[in-house]
C-alpha cells in the first residue's frame, strides 16, 4: 500500500492541511492510500492551527490533527514523501540519506514541466501567524497540487 508523507516546518499550518485536504480527495476517488504529517521541528501533540482548521472547515472538512515530528519511524515507513518546500527536502535528504529516491517538494512531484522546475518558486507559502486569508491562500495552492497529486495516483 502507498503510504503518501506531508511534511513542513511545525506541522500545525501546511501539511496538516495538505494531508486533510488529499484524504478529502483520496476518498472521493476510493484511492488506497495511507497518509500521515509531520514537521521538520514539530512539538508533537500540538493541534492544528486555528486558522487552518476554519479554513479546512470552510472547505467541507472538518479536521482536528495534531502535530508529529519527521522522526526515522515516520521516514522508514513512508512511500513517498512530499515536503512544503525545498528546504524541508534538503533537511529530511541530510537527516535520512537513504530516503533520498522518495522525497521531493509536493509542486516538484506533481509538476510534469520538469524542465521549467529551476525557474519555478517550488515552496508552497508559510501562511503561519497570518490572517485567515493567508491560510486561504495557502490552502487553494495545497488544493491546485493535490489535485494533480491525485490525478498522478490514480
Amino acid at each position: 500500500m502507498e503510504r503518501v508523507y506531508f511534511v513542513c516546518t511545525g506541522n500545525t499550518c501546511r501539511s496538516q492541511m495538505a494531508e486533510a485536504i488529499f484524504i478529502e480527495m483520496a476518498g472521493q476517488v476510493k484511492l488506497d492510500v495511507q497518509t500521515r504529517s509531520a514537521g521538520v521541528s514539530a512539538w508533537p501533540g500540538q493541534p492544528a492551527s486555528g486558522q487552518a482548521v476554519k479554513v479546512l472547515g470552510d472547505m467541507g472538512i472538518e479536521w482536528r490533527g495534531t502535530s508529529e515530528t519527521a522522526d526515522e519511524e515516520f521516514v522508514r515507513e513512508a512511500t513517498l514523501i512530499l515536503t512544503m518546500t525545498g528546504s524541508h527536502k534538503r533537511i529530511l535528504m541530510e537527516r535520512y540519506p537513504y530516503a533520498r529516491d522518495y522525497i521531493f517538494t509536493l509542486k516538484e512531484f506533481v509538476d510534469d514541466n520538469i524542465e521549467d522546475q529551476g525557474r519555478k518558486n517550488l515552496d508552497i507559502e508559510d501562511p503561519f501567524g497570518g490572517s485567515v486569508a493567508d491560510y486561504r491562500r495557502t490552502a487553494d495552492e495545497l488544493e491546485l497540487a493535490v489535485k494533480k497529486l491525485i490525478k498522478k495516483l490514480v
